[in-house]
């Protein structure tokens, strides 16, 4: 864990809660940091002085033993009612969390350390998270998965109590297979600025060209995410049995994929990007 040569807004603000419920229990920051298992003494010190940029996991075990959620260490007044948005946010997935880290800290930032480049992590949440009941999913809201959660085949089920479910802004019909991801990377910029929120749909039917698809290939390795899934415009040449199949990106800057007849068929058509919720 990286320790800051000073305090920022929000490592600082954990650190006063941090110390603050650490005090009401009456524990020392030697019992504290042995009983939650995951931080030393020291680190724990750092961490309440503000000099500490802390793990989703240091924190899930500092605050089981502090007797509260994680997110309650996290969400601050100023944001809204706080209860709410720690009920409502009770069994996000670490992944989860982490972005919300990068949102809280970038909220805080004082505006003169303003990034002069785009940070992505910069990029407000354009929804809410809610809890809905089962009649209410993919009527008023969808999931919130992350691209290798949607590449990866990931079915949010009805009792999936990991499932985080938002209401996109959108005036679109919502269905089921219909999720919101966040896509990191420039290669679609003007269109899909790096860090944008978009809504997806699947399954994909019907003629693919010149549409932007989720696609995955383990022969990709996309230069935005490393990974074997992107965000790309489709394009074929030929028929859909052989020929060549193109995945274009907006930005000049960055190279078409390119895949032959024989790796077509390990390509997989995850969703359709079907609006750009924030950017």
């Amino acid at each position: 864990m990286p320790r800051l040569a000073a305090p920022d807004p929000l490592s600082e603000a954990i650190g006063r809660r941090v110390r603050g419920l650490r005090t009401e229990l009456g524990l020392t920051q030697e019992r504290l940091a042995f009983e939650s298992g995951t931080i030393g003494k020291g680190h724990l010190s750092d961490l309440e002085k503000g000099l500490l940029r802390p793990t989703v996991q240091t924190l899930k075990g500092v605050a089981d033993r502090l007797g509260v959620q994680l997110l309650d260490l996290v969400t601050f007044p100023e944001e809204g009612p706080r209860q709410a948005l720690v009920d409502a946010t009770r069994n996000l997935p670490s992944s989860a969390v982490a972005e919300l880290l990068r949102d809280a800290r970038q909220r805080l930032r004082p505006a003169t350390s303003a990034p002069t480049r785009r940070d992505p992590a910069a990029v407000p949440a354009p929804f809410k998270i809610v809890q809905p009941k089962a009649r209410e999913r993919f009527v008023t809201c969808v999931p919130l998965l992350g691209l290798d959660l949607a590449a990866g085949g990931f079915e949010p089920g009805a009792s999936d109590p990991s499932t985080t479910w938002v209401t996109p802004p959108t005036r679109r019909k919502l269905r089921e297979g219909m999720f919101v991801a966040r896509v990191i990377g420039r290669s679609m910029e003007p269109r899909i600025p790096d860090g944008s929120f978009c809504l997806f749909g699947a399954p994909v039917a019907g003629d693919l060209r010149n549409r932007t698809l989720l696609v995955q290939h383990r022969g990709i390795h996309d230069a935005d995410t490393g990974t074997s899934y992107t965000v790309k415009r489709f394009e074929r040449e030929g028929p859909a049995s052989q020929g060549l199949v193109r995945l274009l990106p907006d930005n000049p800057d960055y190279a078409p994929i390119e895949l032959r007849e024989t790796d077509d068929a390990n390509l997989r058509v995850v969703a359709e990007l079907l609006e750009v919720l924030s950017g």
